[in-house]
């Protein structure tokens, strides 16, 4: 939505991004617009799922900075994933100093046959091992929140759900 063309994207398709110019004032006018109404501005929904952790910490910081101007007491909420590599990747690239709260989206259970998983850890250990990622970048006092869970119902992930692709 805000790119003028394709040179404009990272070699991943996965991991394409707005022109900065675009982003900063993007941030500001819908922060400026709702200024006193909104106090906290989550940033990008679970980057891990398609932004490398070096183009996050970029956008993160253009919109950590252009929402303060645009209002001195807005909160940002970064990271928005459970993914503990991608958290310790971004830690590491500085982004911390870019959010006053960390947001985790937390899968409270899985289904048995979806093993990939077995081994995701309860939320408990999953907040347990961010603090200490935060501690170790000077930020151990951030708050953690958590801004989307859920749990499957069905036995397994796509069992007897049928799509309709006409949506």
């Amino acid at each position: 939505w805000a790119r003028t063309d394709k040179q404009d994207m990272d070699t991943s398709f996965k991991d394409h991004h707005p022109k900065p110019e675009f982003w900063r004032r993007y941030i500001y006018k819908t922060v400026q617009h709702f200024r006193g109404k909104i106090p906290d501005w989550e940033i990008i929904n679970e980057p891990s799922s398609g932004l490398a952790p070096k183009t996050y910490v970029k956008l993160l910081k253009i919109a950590y900075q252009a929402a303060r101007k645009a209002d001195p007491k807005a909160k940002v909420v970064g990271i928005v994933c459970s993914n503990l590599t991608y958290i310790k990747a971004v830690a590491r690239l500085g982004g911390l100093k870019y959010m006053d709260i960390l947001s985790v989206h937390y899968l409270s259970s899985v289904p048995p046959d979806y093993t990939r998983y077995k081994e995701f850890p309860r939320v408990g250990e999953l907040v347990k091992k961010i603090r200490s990622v935060l501690k170790q970048y000077g930020r151990g006092d951030m708050p953690i929140i958590d801004s989307e869970s859920g749990g499957y119902i069905a036995p397994t992930y796509y069992s007897d759900i049928e799509v309709d692709n006409k949506l």
